[in-house]
């Protein structure tokens, strides 16, 4: 069962990506924020930190600069919590 959400999750990341990169915004929002908001329910950091992270990325290529930041910090966190120093850093220099 929660395998089964875990990979829920990836895939909605994954079409964030994609739609991301299609240049469809509000599809992109839309998956990352599902992918967000079901990995913090499954409370499972590593996958919070990559939801959270591609939700940065989404904001940021809509130039929400405040919400891509707010997005980016709380994927360092998620990282920090999982002991991905590195990966934590390098969102804190996109904040």
């Amino acid at each position: 069962e929660q395998e089964d959400r875990i990979t829920e999750v990836e895939c909605l990341r994954v079409m964030s990506m994609i739609a991301r990169k299609r240049g469809d915004l509000e599809q992109a929002q839309k998956h990352a924020r599902e992918a967000l908001s079901l990995a913090r329910e499954l409370q499972h950091s590593w996958i919070t930190a990559k939801a959270a992270e591609e939700l940065g990325f989404v904001y940021d290529a809509g130039n929400n600069r405040a919400a891509a930041s707010t997005a980016f910090s709380n994927a360092a966190r998620a990282y920090e919590r999982t002991g991905a120093a590195a990966r934590a850093a390098a969102m804190r220099q996109l904040v």
